[in-house]
């Protein structure tokens, strides 16, 4: 697929980071699930579609707001803990990411990633995963104060780079993103996650491509 005439001389594919290049998002449900339990509080309907566009500051400002005893400073603490734990130790990539990544080097495209995540969490993931080096780019969205569902994180990437939007792809696997790149002008690529698969049906008519698996995308 990265013959289609939309992808053709693109010169920088930029990557959301968690659920679409590694495998994190169930990890993030299972973190929130026991983190809730421990105070006493069921989980509710939705929380992890509410949570998936939002820094690690709003996510913990939301614990408080179900009712979790502490400060958002606080439970923000205890969840990065919890997190670094599996970033460091354990979380694997998606299907076809190595390749598809290994791919776009050779064809001299150049790669990014653009996530709401932090450095401290996703250098270790990327180093264990052995991808250090790979990337041109790597925008921890929450330390600029941007939001993925906005078009400036992708102008930031962009113009630290030297590019322009019609040079870029998008890849993300959720449409909130897919539609903060959109108003930027790069062209973008929606990717299935079970975690955010409430939301698949508004990423089709939300991504200008869309896949099941970034093994979809290999030549």
């Amino acid at each position: 697929m990265l013959n289609h005439p939309l992808l053709k001389d693109k010169k920088i594919y930029l990557f959301d980071f968690d659920g679409t290049l590694v495998d994190s998002m169930t990890m993030w449900e299972d973190i929130d699930r026991r983190y809730l339990e421990a105070c006493g509080i069921p989980v509710p309907e939705g929380l992890s579609e509410r949570l998936i566009p939002l820094d690690e500051d709003a996510t913990a400002a939301v614990f408080v707001e179900l009712g979790c005893p502490g400060t958002p400073q606080s439970i923000r603490a205890e969840h990065d803990r919890m997190a670094q734990e599996e970033y460091e130790q354990r979380i694997p990539l998606k299907p076809g990411a190595r390749e598809l990544l290994e791919q776009l080097r050779a064809s001299g495209a150049k790669l990014g990633i653009v996530s709401a995540s932090t450095l401290p969490r996703m250098l270790p993931c990327i180093a264990r995963l052995g991808l250090t080096g790979y990337f041109n780019i790597i925008l921890p969205c929450g330390e600029y104060g941007l939001h993925k569902n906005t078009p400036e994180p992708y102008r930031l990437a962009l113009q630290t780079l030297g590019l322009c939007a019609e040079d870029a792809v998008f890849v993300d696997d959720f449409h909130g993103n897919i539609k903060g790149a959109k108003q930027a002008g790069l062209t973008t690529i929606g990717v299935y996650d079970s975690v955010g698969n409430a939301g698949w049906a508004t990423m089709q008519k939300t991504a200008d491509l869309c896949v099941t698996s970034l093994s979809e995308l290999l030549s």
